[in-house]
C-alpha cells in the first residue's frame, strides 16, 4: 500500500469524525433549568415538610400541660362538671380562659371519648323531678289563692305581679352577669397566684 492510499483513507477517516460532531445534536440550556428546577423543587418540599413538622412539634411542646390549680380554677366557677369534662377540654384548649369562655357560650363542656354518664344522667333526672314536684305544688298553690279572690283582686295582684316579675327578671339578668364577671375575674387571679408560686418553686 503506497502513501497516497493511507492518505486517503485517513482523510476520510477525519472527514466521517468531523461529520458525526455536527451532525450529533447540541443540548440546549433549558434543559439543565428543568433539571435544577425540578432539584429545587424537591429542596423545597422537604425543607417546607420539615418546617410544618417542627413547628407541629414546637405547637405541641408550648401547649401548657393540664394541672390541678387549672382544674380546679374552672371547677370554682362551673361545679356543675366533671373532671374529666374539665380535663379534656383544658387538654384541647390549653387555656383556662378559653375553657370558661367556652363553657359560658355553650353552658356545658364535652365530654371526652368513653365516658361514663351515668352520675350526670341521675342528677339531671333527679333536679328535673325536683323541678316538676315543685311546679306541681306551685300551680296547686295558685289555683286555691285564685278560688279563694274575688275577680277584682285578681286583676291588681295580677297587674301588681307582672310589674314585679319584670324589674326581678331584669334585675337578675344584671346580676347574673355581674356575678359571671365576677368569677371570670377571680379565676383569673387564682390562676396567676397559683402560677406564680409554680414560678417560685421551680426557681
Amino acid at each position: 500500500m503506497d502513501s497516497s492510499t493511507v492518505i486517503f483513507v485517513a482523510t476520510l477517516a477525519i472527514a466521517f469524525i468531523f461529520l458525526r460532531w455536527l451532525i450529533a445534536p447540541i443540548p440546549q440550556s433549558n434543559e439543565f433549568n428543568i433539571a435544577e428546577a425540578a432539584g429545587n423543587t424537591s429542596t423545597g418540599q422537604e425543607s417546607n415538610n420539615s418546617s410544618n413538622a417542627s413547628n407541629t412539634g414546637n405547637a405541641r411542646s408550648r401547649r401548657r400541660p393540664v394541672t390541678d390549680s387549672m382544674v380546679e380554677v374552672v371547677q370554682t366557677i362551673a361545679p356543675g362538671l366533671t373532671r374529666d369534662q374539665i380535663v379534656f377540654d383544658l387538654s384541647n384548649t390549653g387555656s383556662v380562659e378559653l375553657t370558661i369562655n367556652r363553657y359560658m357560650e355553650l353552658g356545658n363542656l364535652p365530654y371526652p371519648p368513653n365516658s361514663a354518664r351515668g352520675t350526670n344522667s341521675a342528677s339531671s333526672n333527679e333536679i328535673h323531678s325536683q323541678s316538676q314536684s315543685q311546679a306541681s305544688s306551685r300551680s296547686a298553690t295558685e289555683a286555691t289563692m285564685e278560688s279563694n279572690s274575688s275577680p277584682k283582686e285578681d286583676l291588681a295582684v295580677g297587674d301588681s305581679t307582672s310589674s314585679s316579675w319584670e324589674a326581678d327578671k331584669s334585675e337578675r339578668s344584671v346580676s347574673l352577669h355581674r356575678r359571671k364577671q365576677e368569677m371570670i375575674v377571680a379565676a383569673r387571679r387564682r390562676l396567676e397566684a397559683s402560677l406564680k408560686n409554680e414560678l417560685d418553686l421551680s426557681q
